[in-house]
């Protein structure tokens, strides 16, 4: 299934049923799962994965969890060793008061978050290598004048 925002929300909130796990849904993919219902969503419909994924269609970065355990539950950001080292995406640390990325005082520079901090996601940007999809139209032959 397919799930965008809020859906799994108004799922989650009526009420429960024997048909809850009447389905042959083996995965949802979406992005806006919340975390605070995403246990319950995964365990009361009996969704055995889960994938949550960001990303926008004029961004660089794109980031996607495949949640088959609990540990993964509610993650999305998350970047292992692999992800890191490969290094197209970054999350820095954010101060979500102030509404801005938190540098360091001596440097200047963005401090990375820490593993489990949330944080702001930057991407590296390499030349040659844009995302299509909102530049230049294709070049279609024009219709003849009349």
């Amino acid at each position: 299934m397919q799930y965008i925002g809020e859906l799994c929300r108004y799922l989650v909130a009526t009420p429960p049923s024997p048909s809850d796990r009447a389905h042959k849904v083996r995965i949802a993919i979406g992005n806006g799962l919340r975390p605070d219902i995403w246990d319950e969503f995964q365990t009361r419909f009996g969704v055995p994965e889960v994938g949550e994924f960001y990303g926008a269609t004029e961004g660089n970065v794109a980031l996607f969890n495949l949640c088959r355990n609990e540990r993964a539950r509610g993650a999305i950001g998350h970047m292992g060793l692999l992800m890191r080292q490969i290094g197209l995406c970054r999350l820095l640390r954010y101060d979500a008061e102030k509404e801005d990325i938190v540098r360091d005082p001596a440097t200047g520079f963005c401090i990375e978050a820490d593993f489990g901090e949330p944080g702001e996601a930057i991407g590296k940007i390499v030349e040659g290598r844009a995302a299509g999809g909102y530049g230049e139209p294709p070049n279609l032959p024009r219709a003849p004048e009349h």
